[in-house]
């Protein structure tokens, strides 16, 4: 991170330095405007600090695994957790990493602290993102094409 900030499209996150941070906080500085520059441009970011982005020291997949089984949907959501094991092991490289990367984006928030209804029921998502939707191809396919499809 040679100037003090690193954009992760993938996390939609951009990891400042505590130097960097320390720099922005002096109004007009040149790191202040590029840090505004940064969230003009880039509005869905979430900004972390450099000391965040590795608070997941220590996950292990039993941890994982425990916080998963805490969650609403915990059936579904350890089949998924399986089955993203299985598939890290044929990807190639690191497979925990290849995991742990999937657990993060699935709970990005997973060290908040978790609120409870009055029934005591979860009620954080942990920031959890939605379900994908799969579309039928009439949608996502222009008409035009689909037409040539047809035809072909």
């Amino acid at each position: 991170m040679k100037n003090g900030y690193k954009i992760n499209f993938v996390s939609g996150t951009i990891i400042l330095t505590k130097a960097f941070c320390t720099q922005a906080s002096e109004k007009g500085s040149e790191a202040y405007n590029t840090l505004m520059g940064l969230k003009n441009e880039l509005p869905h970011m979430r900004f972390i600090t450099r000391n965040a982005a590795r608070k997941t020291r220590g996950l292990t997949y039993e941890k994982m695994k425990k916080f998963i089984a805490c969650q609403n949907d915990s059936d579904v959501l350890l089949i998924q957790f399986e089955k993203v094991k299985e598939l890290a092991k044929g990807q190639g490289g690191n497979a925990y990493q290849n995991v742990k990367r999937w657990f993060m984006q699935t709970f990005p928030n997973y060290k908040d602290i978790p609120s409870f209804d009055e029934v005591g029921n979860l009620t954080s998502d942990f920031g959890r993102k939605p379900q994908t939707r799969i579309f039928p191809i009439e949608q996502t396919v222009p008409a035009e094409k689909r037409e040539e499809q047809k035809t072909a």
